[in-house]
């Protein structure tokens, strides 16, 4: 795949044909980050002769993977675009603890809806006899941030740990999960069994 027919500005064309190591690109709403994802993709499976199937694309919603799945199908034919891994951050991380569990012959825990997952957090709340004098959306939200983070319960208030540890405990005692502990349960579950990557193939 040629790139001439393309504008791409140094940047972009950087990304597009990085081969060494690890690329990060940082760039804002609008800026093409999905279409250079996108060229890269397809330039390495016709430039450089990569395995479609060694090549995972990551969306946040399910709406974004179905378009850049056409978008593949447009660029690299259906074939090629059938043969990689096109999905959202949640549905791998699935894939991760479904196999993980598989060969440990153990039940998947259910995944929460967002929604529900409110709910239940409210319910925490309210059985510490605090929904009335905290706003749990703005608590939940601070929850959230910090378990997409250090996950440090020292950086939170003691008021809002004692809420968390009521929350996961009552999910704990109906074997279920949020969106936040399925990536980071798929995350730590990697590290600890560099096998699954190889079942995962």
């Amino acid at each position: 795949m040629g790139l001439s027919a393309f504008t791409l500005s140094p940047q972009q064309r950087a990304a597009v044909t990085h081969t060494t190591g690890a690329c990060q690109v940082l760039a804002g709403h609008g800026s093409g980050k999905t279409f250079v994802i996108e060229l890269r993709a397809a330039w390495l499976v016709q430039e450089k002769g990569v395995l479609p199937e060694s090549i995972g694309l990551l969306t946040f919603t399910r709406k974004a993977a179905g378009e850049l799945r056409g978008r593949m199908e447009s660029r690299i034919g259906t074939e090629y675009a059938e043969r990689m891994r096109i999905q959202t951050t949640w549905s791998l991380a699935l894939e991760i603890i479904s196999e993980e569990k598989r060969l440990s012959d153990q039940q998947v825990p259910i995944v929460l809806d967002p929604l529900d997952v409110f709910a239940y957090f409210r319910r925490a709340m309210s059985e510490l006899g605090l929904d009335s004098e905290l706003n749990p959306k703005n608590v939940w939200e601070t929850i959230a941030r910090w378990k997409m983070g250090e996950r440090d319960t020292a950086l939170l208030p003691p008021v809002t740990v004692s809420i968390l540890k009521r929350y996961q405990l009552i999910l704990e005692a109906e074997r279920k999960w949020d969106l936040s502990d399925l990536i980071v349960k798929a995350i730590e579950t990697l590290a600890e069994n560099q096998t699954l990557l190889h079942a995962l193939d």
